[in-house]
């Protein structure tokens, strides 16, 4: 594609995101549907935006291991506490199901059995902070916690009545602070990451218009099944539900499009954090855009410097004086090419080995990275049996 093409693109973009942006309120949650509809279906930004889902998807792959690490470590540091102090092992306890605030049981290593056998019973706090840490691994370590303390026995004077193993201690200290580091780590990327921004559009525009599920799907749910699906409809379902108003408040005085009482300004709050999103999405795949046309520029001039002003010097890297060809050829070629683009700031690897393969010029610090296979050959018609 010529780099003219890519200035094209980039416009069509900008013209696109500016008439979302600027539409009125009433609206501008149909327009980011159609928006959003427009990316996937346009080959020219598709592959921008997967790249951005696929981003987000390798990052939650790597997060989801490190949750398995620390799994085990809380695995392991429950053994060694048994071992330890056999007295602390109520893994036989019974939950008292009448109350559903027992304690005891909640931070029980038989209730930490359960967690691990995925049959906790699930639950949405009635407060909720935006850096709490709801994750599975969190609930071990917080049940870990509770039998340190009651082993310590702190007084009410605040004073430890007998100090837990030391070793036990460092490697419960350890996976404390390892999975608040974690954490934060995972949440500050969720916040920043243009991909996650592109999810949570999706998420919003899906409510739109949902579409039904059939009745008899309901019916047929186990009656702790349907527990758990209202709970999660009641507590996540809601945040959504200013879709709802946003598509159909406008137009329509029936509280029925706005089930939780938003006035304007609260609309206006929402939006603007949905904007911010878009935003992100835009300037991401707007970046990558232009990183593709830099590196067709600079291909390019690279080319003319090569036809016009650098031909003598390019035949002498790859034949002698008697207009034969020399050994290395390609290599050299190779070494010319590399050297203009560290130039230009490309960071290229030379000649880099990937197991039986070896690639002449790859650089692997961009999500578009430039790759190129250096050939000689002797006459146009030899282009023919080259893959460009």
């Amino acid at each position: 594609m010529r780099s003219v093409g890519f200035q094209d693109v980039v416009s069509l973009l900008d013209r696109k995101y500016r008439f979302v942006v600027e539409s009125n309120n009433s609206i501008f949650i149909l327009e980011l549907e159609r928006f959003l509809a427009f990316l996937r279906s346009d080959s020219r930004f598709y592959t921008y935006a997967k790249q951005l889902v696929q981003e987000v998807e390798a990052n939650h792959e790597a997060y989801l291991k490190q949750l398995d690490k620390e799994r085990q470590a809380a695995i392991e540091l429950r053994k060694l506490i048994c071992q330890k102090y056999p007295k602390l092992d109520d893994s036989n306890r019974v939950e008292n199901k009448e109350n559903i605030h027992d304690r005891e049981f909640r931070y029980s290593f038989a209730n930490f059995d359960n967690i691990l056998r995925l049959e906790s019973r699930s639950s949405y706090p009635l407060v909720s902070d935006p850096l709490d840490d709801d994750t599975d691994i969190a609930k071990l370590i917080r049940i870990l916690k509770y039998k340190i303390e009651c082993y310590e026995d702190r007084g009410s004077d605040g004073k430890k009545k007998k100090n837990i193993n030391s070793s036990i201690a460092n490697k419960y200290q350890d996976l404390e602070n390892g999975r608040k580091f974690n954490h934060l780590n995972w949440l500050n990327y969720q916040r920043t990451s243009a991909g996650v921004a592109l999810y949570h559009l999706q998420q919003h525009v899906k409510k739109i218009n949902p579409k039904p599920e059939p009745a008899s799907a309901w019916s047929k749910l186990p009656t702790k099944d349907k527990f758990k699906v209202a709970t999660k409809f009641i507590f996540e379902e809601k945040i959504y539900s200013w879709v709802i108003y946003a598509a159909y408040g406008n137009i329509s005085n029936k509280s029925e499009y706005n089930p939780n009482n938003l006035n304007v300004q609260q609309l206006e709050k929402i939006l603007d954090n949905v904007k911010n999103d878009l935003k992100r999405v835009y300037e991401a795949i707007r970046q990558e855009i232009g990183s593709q046309i830099y590196n067709q520029q600079l291909m390019n001039n690279y080319k003319g410097r090569s036809q016009w002003y650098n031909r003598d010097y390019l035949r002498s890297l790859i034949s002698n004086n008697n207009g034969e060809y020399v050994r290395d050829r390609e290599k050299n070629l190779t070494r010319d090419l590399s050297l203009y683009l560290c130039d230009n700031g490309i960071a290229a690897l030379y000649r880099a080995r990937f197991g039986s393969h070896e690639i002449d010029i790859l650089e692997i610090e961009t999500n578009n990275p430039i790759f190129v296979e250096v050939k000689v050959y002797k006459s146009s018609r030899d282009k023919t049996n080259l893959i460009s």
